[in-house]
């Protein structure tokens, strides 16, 4: 009788083991699929059409015709810098698959201008996410981050709508260390991973 419940505590014993590694297996499977789906919900945001448009317009080299579509493209960037933040998003993924995005931003003058020195303290998570891909760039961000606040000093006291008089407002020689310090940013990226231009 001692043997039965002996081989019966066993059984119970390795059906334990069994659910448990089942349990196991299976959770790592759904959160295999989580991950997939999560990764397929971030690609359709970035595809809803304004988003879309706003690519498409910054891979092609186009005017962009609506800020409104733009901070709603750039502040999905934010968010997914927040997401990695908290690391509910892959830092390595979202590079793989999104980092070609940020280097077609940067390809605009206009919007450099507008979203990294008018408005840089509204795009600060954007900024860190450029820092965070584009690690090599560091330095020379955070330089151009400092002189954009010379340089958004200096602008305020004229304001233009048009970037092209704003730019010649600025003195000759801040105005050339903008456009160097935009160059450099480009040329540090650029060198960082391939220059892949990608739909």
């Amino acid at each position: 009788m001692d043997k039965i419940l002996e081989v019966a505590q066993i059984i119970t014993g390795l059906t334990a083991i069994v659910a448990i590694v089942l349990s196991i297996l299976q959770n790592r499977n759904s959160m295999r699929i989580s991950k997939t789906d999560f990764l397929l919900t971030l690609k359709d945001a970035f595809l809803q059409n304004n988003r879309y448009e706003i690519h498409v317009q910054l891979r092609e080299g186009k005017k962009i015709e609506n800020w409104a579509n733009l901070d709603d493209y750039l502040g999905l960037f934010e968010v997914c810098e927040i997401m990695i933040q908290e690391n509910t998003l892959s830092e390595n993924v979202f590079k793989k698959l999104y980092s070609y995005r940020l280097k077609n931003i940067l390809g605009d003058d206009e919007v450099v201008f507008y979203k990294f020195i008018m408005e840089s303290e509204d795009w600060t998570n954007l900024i860190k996410l450029y820092i965070r891909i584009f690690p090599n760039a560091k330095n020379v961000i955070n330089e151009y981050i400092s002189f954009a606040d010379i340089v958004e000093q200096e602008l305020k006291k004229v304001v233009y709508n048009d970037l092209h008089k704003e730019m010649m407002h600025l003195s000759g020689q801040t105005r050339n260390k903008l456009l160097e310090k935009i160059k450099e940013i480009r040329k540090i990226i650029n060198m960082e991973g391939n220059n892949r231009i990608e739909a």
